[in-house]
C-alpha cells in the first residue's frame, strides 16, 4: 500500500511474497497510477529491507533499490517501533 500523506491519495496491489521482484513491480505499477511525481518513500526497516541492502554490485542493483534510482526517489526508513519517520 502507497500512501501520500499530503492529499491522502491511496494506491493498494497485493502481491504473493515480499521479495525484491515483487516489490519492483509494484514501485513501477505505482509510479505510473500516481497523478503526481513520487518524489520520497518511507518504507519500514524490517528484515527484507536490511537483506536487500546488504547485498552489493548487481544483485543489488537488480531489485528494488534500482528502480528507486531509475525514477529519482529518495528512500527513508522509519525509526524503530514508530509508524513514522
Amino acid at each position: 500500500m502507497a500512501i501520500d500523506r499530503a492529499t491522502r491519495w491511496v494506491y493498494i496491489a497485493i502481491h504473493p511474497n515480499k521479495s525484491a521482484a515483487s516489490a519492483r513491480a509494484f514501485l513501477k505499477a505505482l509510479a505510473k497510477a500516481c497523478p503526481i511525481k513520487i518524489t520520497k518513500l518511507l518504507t519500514e526497516n524490517e528484515p527484507q529491507a536490511k537483506f536487500q541492502r546488504s547485498y552489493s554490485g548487481s544483485e543489488f542493483k537488480a531489485g528494488f533499490a534500482q528502480t528507486l534510482e531509475e525514477y529519482g526517489i529518495a528512500r527513508w526508513y522509519t525509526y524503530p517501533q514508530s509508524p513514522t519517520r
